[in-house]
């Protein structure tokens, strides 16, 4: 940053550290006075006013996603329409390409908090599954990287009447059904002892001048490379720069702090890989029902956390994909329709549980975790059967059937 001395400035030294800037009381009128801009030459003649310059970058990649998308007159950044923005379709192109994909991380700094969907409406708009598995999941999160679970619209959205559209994680969870979470990495505010609390509250300039003190000294301690303190310089107009460098220090962490960074973070997304549906081949039946002719009971299970359809908001937008069991043979003939559809399966996060007054605890009636498909086929003893069962969220499993 620059400071300038002005008798109009609206900025002062801090009477007991000189490092800190503190706004101007209504009533000082004795003293030495600045305004603070950001590090720049002027251009055009100087005349003691400083405009400040618009940003030499336009594009907001979070606000052109196809979910909500709005122009730039609500927001900065937008773009001119949905994924006009290369990077932002190779994005969606990528994801609708691959529909193994079963859960979203996406990372922005900063701020030390796991941002949870939906961003356009009350998390209590969402199905009681999808607000148990979202905030279970993201609490997982908090036990690897300290930083809390933050419901976007709720609150973490500042103005509800004006809210952000277009960004990523709504269009993974709210259109496409997918567990997304945006993970705001780094909080140097925290470190620094500044209470955090989310709704933000609105905070007095002295609660504001003592956060920035908080932060100098944090700064000086653990990243003193990255702090300067107010030095005169030769420039054609202004007088002295110093500061934080904003770009190692508040928005991402200094060199020294990276790795720790990334490795609590990759312990996170490993974590909800696990959380996965996955199909698993529970017990196969073979029944003989006549001469030469069998009856195979296949039962398809999922030992996963998440249920098939991942969401309640995948059934909303009608794009589940059912479960695919398939049975072939180059011996034996299947005289039953060899591909059967099995709809979804719960996972034991849709377990209904509870725990009694009196200590008990209990299981109750959910959706199945397990089904079977039934299939009769003709053959002899020896011959093999090949049963597979695949679904693009939870994987595939296939076995070998021998008659006996």
């Amino acid at each position: 940053m620059m400071r300038v001395k002005t008798p109009y400035g609206a900025w002062k030294v801090h009477p007991e550290n000189p490092l800190l800037m503190v706004k101007r009381a209504p009533d000082d009128t004795e003293g030495t006075f600045y305004n603070v801009y950001p590090e720049g030459q002027i251009e055009g003649d100087f005349d003691g006013h400083v405009t400040i310059s618009k940003p030499l970058w336009g594009n907001d990649f979070n606000r052109n996603y196809p979910f909500g998308w709005y122009s730039e007159v609500r927001q900065p950044g937008a773009g001119p329409y949905p994924l006009s923005n290369m990077e932002t379709k190779a994005v969606v192109d990528f994801a609708l390409n691959h529909p193994n994909i079963g859960g979203v991380m996406t990372l922005h700094t900063f701020g030390g908090m796991i941002l949870c969907p939906p961003g356009t409406r009350p998390f209590a708009s969402s199905s009681a599954l999808d607000q148990k598995t979202l905030h279970e999941i993201g609490k997982m999160g908090t036990e690897e990287t300290g930083y809390p679970v933050v419901d976007i619209f709720d609150a973490f959205t500042q103005d509800q009447a004006h809210y952000s559209l277009g960004a990523f994680d709504d269009w993974c969870y709210q259109q496409s059904g997918i567990p997304a979470y945006t993970l705001k990495l780094w909080d140097m505010v925290g470190r620094a002892g500044v209470e955090r609390k989310w709704p933000v509250p609105k905070k007095t300039d002295i609660e504001m001048a003592k956060e920035y003190e908080l932060l100098l000294e944090w700064c000086q301690k653990h990243a003193s490379d990255a702090f300067k303190p107010w030095t005169v310089c030769q420039h054609p107009d202004l007088g002295e720069v110093g500061g934080l460098d904003m770009k190692f220090t508040l928005q991402n962490p200094p060199a020294q702090f990276l790795k720790e960074e990334i490795e609590k973070t990759t312990r996170f997304c490993l974590r909800m890989t696990k959380t996965l549906p996955q199909l698993t081949f529970d017990h196969i039946q073979v029944s003989p029902v006549g001469k030469d002719t069998y009856c195979i009971d296949v039962y398809i299970a999922n030992k996963g956390y998440l249920p098939t359809y991942l969401t309640d908001e995948t059934k909303k937008m009608a794009i589940e994909t059912p479960i695919k069991v398939e049975m072939s043979s180059t011996q034996a003939m299947i005289h039953s329709n060899p591909c059967v559809d099995l709809g979804q399966l719960e996972g034991f996060s849709g377990i209904k549980t509870g725990y009694g007054f009196d200590g008990s605890i209990s299981t109750q009636n959910h959706a199945p975790l397990m089904k079977k498909a039934t299939y009769y086929v003709v053959g002899k003893p020896g011959d093999s059967i090949c049963v597979k069962a695949t679904h693009p969220k939870a994987g595939t499993v296939e076995t070998t059937i021998v008659l006996e």
